[in-house]
């Protein structure tokens, strides 16, 4: 497993040539079409992760600091494979460059506002999602299925493998339940989040197309927003209190049950624990707050779960059941 520091070392290379990628598209694409300017530059800063991926393995940046990607399952990394990665990356860099405009926009009114907690979460969340993993598995990784390693690691790697390589570096803490979910784990259920859930696709779908459409009164985005938060919330609700897990929990073989009597929460309980969950993940303060709190903790409880007396837990007993979960 590439450590944190060449993995820092080699994005901060990349990260100037994607800069540099990015300023050429802005100076050649006419200053009036800012979405044509965006996507142009996504998909050129996607592109370069792509090309040196499919065809050596690694970016320039990861040359140098001797990392290479691997696809897992795959001996390299299929051209399919490594273009999801990289326009992930691309998004993420992107974003990442907003955080300055984002900072200042507050100011400017609802737009600006709105703008400020759509950019700053999504912006942590990528960085985060890196650095407080065990296995520096970011959202790209983790979407196309790849891994960074360094240079002289085996050439193929398992799905399988992974489990082995995280227990190694941060064993899973007990509960009187079972084995409490890794941070790997329950970002990975988190990441299949809108799976089974059409009511939040439908907002979600509601929220990029306001978002798309110019001329928008400030109060429609406040609308579309607090929606998402309250189809969020029920979905949530519902979910945790009939089965203990949502389709991203089975699939990976966790449980959210109560602390004293080990069964999925109560409907009050779950509730309590889903607006907290809803504010940590959205307020862009409270997210980066929510992702030391967990990363600290040593069974992976937040705010979220202390207040309702929650713990996740992790048993391969419980992957891709359909059925209620019982102790």
């Amino acid at each position: 497993m590439a450590t944190a520091g060449r993995r820092l070392g080699g994005r901060a290379v990349d990260a100037v040539l994607a800069v540099l990628l990015v300023v050429i598209v802005f100076l050649v694409v006419n200053g009036d079409r800012l979405m044509g300017q965006l996507f142009l530059a996504v998909l050129a800063v996607g592109a370069y992760e792509a090309i040196f991926v499919t065809a050596l393995g690694a970016t320039p940046g990861k040359l140098i600091a001797g990392t290479r990607v691997v696809e897992l399952g795959h001996e390299g990394v299929e051209p399919v494979t490594a273009l999801k990665r990289g326009t992930l990356i691309a998004l993420g860099t992107l974003v990442t460059l907003l955080v300055p405009v984002a900072v200042a926009a507050p100011f400017a009114g609802v737009e600006g506002l709105l703008l400020t907690i759509v950019v700053v979460p999504v912006a942590v969340g990528f960085w985060v999602s890196v650095f407080a993993s065990p296995l520096r598995r970011g959202v790209p990784d983790r979407v196309a299925g790849t891994f960074v390693v360094d240079r002289d690691a085996p050439a193929r790697i398992t799905e399988a493998d992974l489990a082995g390589y995280t227990e190694i570096h941060r064993p899973p803490a007990m509960t009187r339940w079972g084995p409490a979910a890794t941070l790997d784990q329950r970002r990975r259920a988190r990441a299949g989040r809108l799976d089974d859930a059409p009511v939040l696709v439908i907002a979600l779908v509601a929220i990029l197309v306001s978002l798309a459409v110019e001329g928008v009164p400030g109060w429609v985005y406040v609308v579309v927003g607090l929606g998402w938060l309250g189809a969020f919330v029920t979905d949530e609700t519902w979910r945790i209190a009939r089965r203990g897990a949502t389709a991203g929990h089975r699939r990976h073989g966790l449980v959210v049950v109560d602390t004293e009597t080990g069964e999925p929460p109560g409907a009050w309980r779950a509730l309590l624990r889903a607006v907290l969950l809803a504010l940590f993940l959205y307020l862009p303060p409270l997210t980066l707050v929510l992702a030391v709190w967990v990363r600290l903790s040593s069974t992976g409880r937040g705010p979220h779960d202390l207040a309702a007396r929650t713990v996740v837990i992790a048993h391969p007993a419980l992957r891709r059941t359909r059925a209620p979960v019982a102790a």
